[in-house]
């Protein structure tokens, strides 16, 4: 829906006589639409090599360094491949392809828009790369909020017939507005979680029906998660209390590099205990605010040190919620 936005939003500034492809046969909105989602092949690397690999998510590709350098390598294969489409396919009535400088903006606003809306959800993104990876998250929409769906998809229709300066505005006001609302639930939500928990929480969006927000808070060697809902009646219930495993194997697992990152980025991970099918002892690090999004069955993520009968590290496993879910 974002992409809808920037390429209908370009094409306005761009075919100011109102005369244009239509929408489902213009390549700067077919840019648009790739253009937002294409940040997130960064999830590849994680699929494939583990822990290692899924650190670059959210990373350089969801900077500004990175969506420039990914525009500037998009822009000619796009300009290609739009091209080939028109001839391969002269029925469907393609647009001409789009200049330089019009596709390069287009993909850019795409993947920066994209970037900009994963800051606002609470995994967050690493906008200062290459200089540092420390993250930017704001804490405000989840991926699966439905009312920010809904923004989008009408500032996409209300694109498809209107003027840029039309289109900037009702989106710009639009977001704004939304965020401000969202703002003032979560700030709602993290004063219901002070006064129940006793201590300050790390408060959350979240897409779970009946459940918007979620607080993290840690009291000594024990983890609590609680649903909140601050409109109307407040209400928090407790959905989650856990402590983290005490062992010498626990101990042991926090030497490895992986561990000690793991735990160094996660401020809710405890540890489980398990025996594997040899009989041999594995030490689960998990992640409590992703353990939440686990559903009942399905196998626990996080990462899974395993140690041979003598003790030592035998394997380091990434239980990678995106893998998990694949």
């Amino acid at each position: 829906m974002a992409g809808v936005v920037v390429g209908r939003f370009a094409r306005s500034l761009i075919q100011r006589d109102g005369v244009g492809p239509r929408p489902w046969q213009d390549s700067l909105v077919f840019g648009g639409i790739a253009a937002s989602c294409f940040p997130d092949w960064d999830v590849l690397p994680g699929l494939v090599f583990g822990y290692e690999g899924a650190r670059v998510h959210r990373g350089a590709t969801h900077s500004p360094v990175g969506v420039v350098l990914q525009a500037l390598l998009m822009t000619p294969i796009g300009l290609a491949l739009w091209r080939w489409l028109r001839g391969r396919f002269p029925s469907f009535r393609l647009g001409e392809a789009p200049g330089w400088p019009p596709l390069f903006g287009v993909l850019a606003a795409g993947m920066g828009f994209h970037a900009f809306a994963d800051a606002l959800n609470p995994w967050g993104v690493a906008p200062w790369w290459p200089l540092s990876r420390e993250g930017a998250t704001w804490n405000l929409i989840h991926e699966g909020d439905l009312g920010f769906l809904a923004l989008l998809s009408l500032a996409a229709a209300i694109s498809l017939r209107t003027s840029a300066r039309t289109i900037a505005l009702t989106s710009l006001i639009g977001l704004a507005t939304f965020c401000g609302w969202k703002a003032e639930r979560r700030k709602e939500a993290r004063s219901i979680a002070r006064a129940g928990f006793g201590v300050e929480a790390t408060v959350f969006p979240s897409p779970a029906e009946g459940c918007p927000w979620v607080a993290l808070a840690a009291r000594g060697h024990a983890l609590e998660a609680a649903c909140i809902a601050p409109a109307g009646e407040p209400d928090m219930r407790v959905v989650r209390d856990v402590r983290s495993a005490q062992s010498p194997a626990v101990e042991a697992s926090k030497a490895d590099p992986a561990v000690a990152d793991y735990l160094e980025d996660r401020s809710f991970a405890f540890a489980q205990q398990e025996t594997d099918a040899q009989g041999r002892e594995v030490v689960l690090w998990r992640d409590l605010r992703e353990s939440l999004l686990e559903s009942d069955g399905d196998p626990p993520s996080g990462l899974a040190v395993t140690f041979d009968k003598d003790g030592r590290v035998a394997n380091v496993e990434h239980r990678w919620l995106l893998k998990l879910a694949f």
